[in-house]
């Protein structure tokens, strides 16, 4: 099985990645030896935000009754992302 960080570079070496939210927060806490309930709201928000300067991605955060993966992709892609983290907020 693949390890977080695994999963998120083979997504990442893609031409244009598509990312879940779950995955990146998986990596992030397995690189920085947390677990979940170790951080605060504002501790996973600027990990996230360094994550998606670092890699050049989107953030595409909606809830449910709102959330489009299509638009998700579509917005990133017109701002020239190299990928996109979908994250449903319901």
């Amino acid at each position: 099985m693949n390890t977080p960080a695994e999963r998120i570079s083979n997504q990442l070496s893609n031409e244009f990645a598509v990312l879940n939210i779950c995955d990146v927060m998986d990596m992030i806490y397995s690189e920085a030896g947390k677990q979940y309930w170790e951080t605060t709201y504002e501790w996973e928000c600027e990990r996230v935000r360094e994550f998606c300067n670092q890699n050049n991605v989107y953030l595409y955060e909606r809830p449910r009754c709102s959330f489009f993966k299509w638009e998700g992709i579509e917005l990133a892609q017109q701002d020239g992302y190299r990928g996109v983290i979908l994250s449903d907020l319901s």
